[in-house]
């Protein structure tokens, strides 16, 4: 959609994945910073928990798809995930999940590093956890420690 020499929709799109970055920055600064969480901020958490490990679950799910559905009828031949990113909507989509995945893990695993209620011999096993199985560990995490105990 090129109107006056500008492409309209990538401009959009890349205007859209600068301003989720902000957000995530401004975000994870204001966690970093709180003391104590309130009500909210620990529901807004685990909300993007649960969006980012409910949208990291459609995009496996999605590629395990398109893969055998691909085995099913070859005459369409393998599409691999790259070629549903080059859609601006799944483009934007998959590059707020990685921005926040990573906002969430600069907020998680300080707070691994930190919490009262986690043991000191399992917090460097958390760590390694939240840094390498982020989509699995952090809904685990967040609801052991962080909506049970606070912070």
């Amino acid at each position: 959609m090129d109107a006056l020499g500008i492409n309209w929709v990538l401009l959009l799109s890349q205007l859209v994945f600068c301003l989720v970055i902000l957000i995530c920055i401004v975000f994870v600064s204001i966690f970093i910073r709180a003391k104590t969480l309130s009500k909210f901020l620990v529901g807004f958490i685990g909300f993007v928990t649960a969006l980012i490990t409910l949208l990291s679950v459609i995009f496996v799910l999605g590629w395990i798809f398109m893969f055998v559905f691909s085995l099913i009828n070859p005459s369409i031949g393998f599409r691999t995930i790259f070629t549903v990113y080059s859609s601006s909507p799944v483009k934007i989509l998959g590059a707020a999940t990685i921005i926040m995945t990573i906002s969430l893990m600069a907020y998680y695993i300080p707070h691994a590093a930190k919490s009262p209620f986690l043991p000191d011999k399992d917090r460097v096993y958390y760590q390694i956890a939240l840094l390498f199985l982020p989509f699995i560990m952090m809904p685990m995490y967040y609801l052991k420690y962080i909506k049970s105990g606070g912070r």
